[in-house]
């Protein structure tokens, strides 16, 4: 059992900080939290989880002991009041505790939770979790009132136990995480984001023997966000908690000590699928050629798995890492990310390609595994296969995208790929900006006021992908609505007046949707002259980054062409033409060219996003790029009648 000891230290600092909660004075509370956290609705004063590994025997036992508790301002903070515990087959919630201290004159009035609620953690993307949710509120929350929340934890993984978040969507006052271990059991905690240095270490030990390890944040403010920000778990200071080895007599028993070690538990998921059974091998002599080339049976099995088997997120205890055999999704025709991988690894097998599991994280998550090799890294699978001595990131969650392109959500992590005994570590490449091209050229003339036109607009890489989604719709209307936003310029009384696409269902063709356009209202005739703005995209025209305070993410780089050629009326000359521009830095760069030609005018306009994530101490750069580029997107052309 665990220690009697450790029980009672543990137990006993819950009732004592129990106890100097209720002795606090609420006029005395109020007075503080209002002046240390001006603005704020609520703070969180504690946030506090307390880890003890223990050696029973032969086994590790890992329980914790979590304390929250909030202080509120607000002057109506019932919004508050709902609350929640997750549970789930890995991490086990136990002994709820939760009550609203009232302020009433010099004390606070305690109430007890009683009603506590417990059901399937359902999320809109998750076909089916095994995960449960406890949900409650607290009762009577008023201003200046506060909330307690006491559980415990037990792992029935110590390589589940995660990770410790030191700042919150409000300021925290205390945040402090700990690990009390046996002195036979060796950890590592490193600490991320914390350029600052604002988590403290510290170390000590207890009257028997027992090891403590204390990360400790004090007054932290609440975490920004804006849109399109890196992840939370990108911008907060978070510790990392692994165990590395034990010692079982004189035998030291490896735990996550490495990517190695990481690797070598996954296997345990992986070893016994990855070979495929008759049911694969004929579904692959159905869909590939004997005479195919490896790279076009790869292709041929890739769009196969993408159009015929539905991908759907399944979380079931260790369901939630362990693949279905390839058979299995072949029966079921659906499948979450490893049963995806798990199938196009069976058939590429089958055909006799090398092909493998891969774990891997989406870009939410900002580690590799060798900063933290454990599986706080990944929460994804994908295949990869070799053909002609060249990696192919197979993600078949993406039903658009092409093979060669991996999803966007995966570029520039670092992959984890099953080998058998072995593994190597990969890199998703980061597509350039000029694979993923939206072109529009547009041909038009004038006429009191009036834009008329036609023109061609082509979609290449991710700019392909991400508009696939939108343009294969069974509701025309909404494909109508859609295609009249994407190709909108010029100004709002833009209506597109006929479209046709093509490319759309074929994986391996860029999208081209061929149009007639029209605008009412756009250019200004004054007396014999015409002004006119033959920039018709407006696309980051006053694009300027303003009170924000965290980094810009963008889902991936790109480029955007547009070339514009006007049919110069009859009886008219060009007076004035715009001067060529262009600038470029590291992420971000523009041209604006014009060009005459016998009875026309073209404008050429390119512009490139060249960054994945834009830093804070850009905005300055970017701001004063964006104001000449808007000024040089205004320049008019001028039209004069002739003599």
């Amino acid at each position: 059992m665990i220690s009697y000891m450790n029980k009672w230290v543990v137990g006993a600092l819950g009732l004592l900080n129990t106890f100097i909660v209720l002795a606090q004075k609420p006029e005395e509370d109020f007075a503080k939290y209002t002046s240390k956290f001006p603005g704020s609705n609520a703070v969180m004063t504690m946030d506090s989880e307390v880890i003890q590994l223990e050696l029973i025997g032969d086994s590790m036992v890992t329980t914790s002991k979590v304390r929250e508790e909030y202080y509120y301002m607000a002057d109506n903070p019932s919004g508050y009041s709902k609350d929640r515990v997750y549970n789930s087959s890995f991490m086990k919630a136990t002994d709820l505790e939760a009550f609203s201290l009232i302020p009433a004159k010099k004390k606070y009035s305690k109430i007890e939770v009683e009603d506590f609620k417990e059901s399937y953690e359902m999320e809109s993307f998750v076909f089916y979790d095994d995960g449960k949710e406890i949900t409650f509120s607290y009762p009577s929350l008023v201003t200046g009132s506060k909330s307690v929340l006491t559980y415990n934890r037990q792992y029935k993984d110590p390589r589940m136990i995660g990770m410790f978040f030191f700042q919150s969507y409000m300021p925290v006052e205390k945040a402090e995480y700990t690990i009390i271990y046996d002195s036979r059991i060796d950890i590592t905690v490193e600490i991320f984001n914390d350029p600052e240095n604002r988590i403290k270490i510290e170390r000590s030990t207890t009257d028997n023997g027992k090891s403590i390890l204390r990360c400790i944040g004090k007054d932290l403010p609440k975490v920004k966000f804006d849109a399109n920000s890196p992840s939370f778990q990108s911008l907060v200071p978070t510790a990392h908690f692994r165990i590395n080895s034990y010692k079982r007599g004189d035998e030291i028993v490896p735990v996550l000590r490495s990517v190695a070690d990481l690797h070598s538990w996954y296997q345990t998921f992986t070893h016994q699928v990855g070979t495929p059974d008759q049911a694969i091998v004929d579904m692959v002599k159905e869909v590939i050629e004997e005479s195919d080339l490896e790279y076009e049976r790869m292709r041929k099995i890739y769009y196969w798995v993408q159009e015929n088997v539905r991908y759907i997120a399944f979380e079931d205890g260790m369901r939630g890492f362990i693949p279905h055999a390839g058979s299995y999704v072949l029966e079921k025709r659906y499948g979450d990310c490893k049963d995806m991988s798990s199938i196009i690894v069976d058939m590429l097998r089958a055909a006799g390609l090398e092909a493998y599991h891969t774990w891997i994280g989406t870009r939410d998550i900002p580690y590799t595994y060798e900063e933290s090799p454990t599986p706080i890294v990944d929460n994804h699978m994908i295949a990869t296969c070799f053909v002609d001595g060249k990696e192919y990131f197979l993600d078949a969650t993406g039903s658009y995208t092409p093979l060669g392109l991996p999803t966007s959500m995966i570029q520039g992590k670092q992959a984890l790929v099953d080998m058998g005994d072995t593994y190597q570590l990969l890199e998703v490449p980061v597509i350039p900006a000029t694979e993923n091209i939206m072109s529009d050229s547009v041909f038009f003339t004038i006429e009191e006021g009036a834009v008329n036109g036609s023109g061609e607009v082509e979609l290449t890489g991710y700019a392909r992908v991400f508009n696939s989604y939108r343009l294969i719709k069974t509701n025309k209307k909404s494909v109508d609505d859609y295609v009249n936003r994407l190709l909108g310029k010029g100004s709002n009384k833009f209506t597109t007046t006929d479209y046709k696409l093509s490319g759309v269902n074929d994986l391996d063709s860029n999208i081209y949707i061929n149009y007639s356009f029209h605008i009412q209202d756009y250019y200004r005739q004054v007396g014999d002259k015409i002004y006119f703005n033959l920039v018709l995209d407006q696309t980051l025209m006053n694009g300027l980054i303003e009170n924000r305070e965290v980094p810009l993410e963008n889902e991936y780089l790109y480029t955007n062409e547009n070339v514009a050629v006007l049919d110069i009326p009859d009886g008219f000359e060009i007076e004035y033409l715009p001067e060529n521009v262009s600038e470029s830095s590291d992420f971000f760069s523009y041209s604006i060219a014009y060009e005459k030609q016998d009875g026309f005018v073209k404008a050429t306009k390119t512009f490139t996003m060249n960054y994945m994530e834009l830093e804070v101490d850009q905005f300055d750069e970017w701001n004063r790029i964006i104001k000449k580029y808007t000024r040089a997107c205004k320049n008019a052309l001028v039209l004069k009648k002739q003599d």
